[in-house]
């Protein structure tokens, strides 16, 4: 990351308050004015900016991360490996991916993020274990360092009262000078060093020099010891920064675990209306299936009473198509029947009227013959026949007259014949008539029973038409059910799902609790060991000073 990008960013975290903001300001200065920061602050600094997401980031070049992230996908075989070619291929054609394979990736990042950040809480707690650890061994270093300030700080303080008393008067009175001087390199004898002094003045000198050197010695080490002590103020400054910094560090992890603890809890809430809204949905489901089960028994109660009352119908359509098909047969056999005496009739009919031509017949030979006969008589009357003549022409007259006699009887019996005949024409007719009639009106009738029996069946076709509507709803209706029994079954197992993370969840946080504890625990017993071994320590350095 640039140092343009890390002032943007540090100027958004003071923007949103999320850190210290003196710190993120003497911080930012720093990287104005080009100087290089202090471990602890470019660690505090890479913490913070690690928050930030890649997509918040100020991009010049090709964002090679992504593609660094999906070849590491198809690598570890997390995906589709042909999918992720192809996402990948073209992302680095500069290509805008499809939505779909925009969620694909996000989905695959997001489970590779869960599934690593769960290896990386596990190398962060390993992390925080030994980091405080140092945090203790700091603290413990630092209780020392104060405690040899305070010790230092006093002795200071003892030598600087020392140095602020007044000089002897020897001090000030300038020694006498001496009588002449001695040759170079001359040294006094031994007797003459022996030799006493009146007023003890080489003796006096002597123990000035000393006390000169003494106290020159004792400056030369305040001196030293002040350096040292500027040392270790400087260290413990910068002792107390990094404590300050662990603290808030720890501060920050305790207000993350409660938070945690919160949300876990907040989640455990949840989970129990979750578990609640399951249960009002299992009740509401025994109840749906109760109803669904009771309408299913009563749909199948209808649909056999429909199905027998369908049956019924088709046997008595059965049956009437049957007694139809009997009548018409009968029918057809009355009408050949009459047909067939029709033809009788007819030829009955025929016969009479041959016969009355017959009689016509003999009736104009009747008429010829007494034509003959008259024309007979009046050539009999105009030639005066003989009587022999006569008596032949009686007889034979006679003969006539018993012929015309017979033929007389027989067109009378022809006529009576013929009138009776006639009678029974009219009557056959009339019978006929009435009988067509009657067979006219049985037509009717069947035509309009077999009217009736379309109808029937008509309603039949839409009866067995609106039954199979029926089943197709209740088809629909069983594939509803089974899609809300599918539905709860997922449901269940999302409750599962569910409850084994909160499980999971709750000896995640009973073993940060435990943790918490431990690390308060080590706390306050390296508080305590620190406040104890303080008093101890200075007692031992003033003991060696002494």
């Amino acid at each position: 990351m640039s140092q343009y990008e890390k002032l943007y960013f540090i100027e958004k975290l003071i923007e949103s308050g999320d850190g210290d903001t003196g710190r993120l300001n003497f911080i930012k200065e720093s990287l104005e004015k080009n100087q290089p920061l202090f471990k602890s602050d470019q660690k505090y600094l890479d913490h913070k900016l690690s928050k930030f997401d890649l997509q918040e980031e100020i991009h010049v070049k090709k964002d090679t991360s992504l593609l660094d992230d999906i070849s590491n996908l198809i690598s570890l075989g997390y995906g589709d490996p042909g999918r992720l070619h192809h996402i990948y291929a073209t992302l680095e054609s500069g290509k805008e991916l499809f939505n779909s394979d925009k969620a694909y990736l996000k989905n695959k990042l997001e489970s590779l993020k869960n599934e690593t950040s769960a290896s990386s809480e596990e190398t962060y707690e390993s992390s925080t274990r030994q980091e405080s650890d140092v945090t203790l061994e700091l603290k413990q270093k630092l209780a020392d360092a104060n405690a040899k300030i305070l010790q230092l700080e006093t002795i200071i303080q003892e030598k600087k009262s020392e140095m602020q008393k007044p000089a002897p008067q020897i001090q000030e009175s300038k020694p006498t000078k001496l009588r002449g001087s001695m040759p170079k390199g001359w040294t006094p004898n031994q007797e003459v060093l022996e030799k006493p002094d009146d007023g003890g003045i080489y003796e006096k000198i002597k123990t000035e020099e000393d006390k000169l050197a003494e106290q020159k010695r004792i400056k030369e080490l305040i001196e030293s010891q002040q350096s040292k002590l500027t040392q270790i103020i400087l260290n413990r400054e910068e002792y107390e920064k990094q404590v300050q910094i662990e603290r808030e560090r720890l501060e920050k992890k305790i207000k993350l675990e409660r938070e945690m603890v919160e949300n876990q809890t907040r989640l455990a809430e949840q989970i129990k209306s979750k578990q609640n809204d399951l249960k009002i949905a299992k009740e509401e489901r025994n109840l749906l299936e109760e109803e669904l089960k009771k309408e299913e028994a009563a749909l199948e109660s209808q649909v056999r009473q429909q199905q027998s009352e369908l049956e019924n119908i088709r046997k008595k359509f059965h049956q009437i198509s049957k007694q139809t098909e009997e009548k018409r047969k009968m029918i057809e056999i009355e009408l050949q029947k009459e047909k067939e005496k029709l033809s009788e009739q007819n030829e009955i009919i025929k016969a009479v009227n041959d016969q009355s031509e017959v009689l016509e017949q003999v009736k104009t030979q009747r008429q010829s013959i007494e034509k003959q006969i008259e024309e007979e008589k009046r050539s009999l009357l105009a030639q005066h026949p003989t009587s022999e003549k006569l008596a032949k022409e009686k007889i034979t007259l006679k003969d006539i007259q018993s012929e015309k006699t017979k033929i007389q009887n027989q067109i009378k019996k022809e006529e009576k014949e013929l009138i009776r005949i006639r009678k029974q024409k009219s009557k056959l007719e009339e019978q006929i008539k009435a009988r067509l009639e009657k067979l006219e009106k049985d037509k009717i009738k069947e035509n309009e029973k077999l009217s009736q029996v379309l109808l029937d069946q008509k309603n039949i076709i839409k009866e067995i038409e609106s039954e199979q509507e029926k089943l197709t709803h209740q088809a629909i209706t069983a594939r509803e059910l089974a899609a809300k029994q599918a539905e709860i079954e997922k449901t269940r197992l999302e409750r599962n799902k569910i409850e084994k993370e909160i499980r999971k969840t709750k000896s995640e946080l009973a073993t940060i609790r435990r943790q918490s504890k431990k690390l308060d625990k080590d706390i306050n017993k390296k508080k305590k060991t620190t406040v104890k071994s303080t008093p101890k320590t200075r007692r031992q350095r003033k003991q060696k000073t002494a």
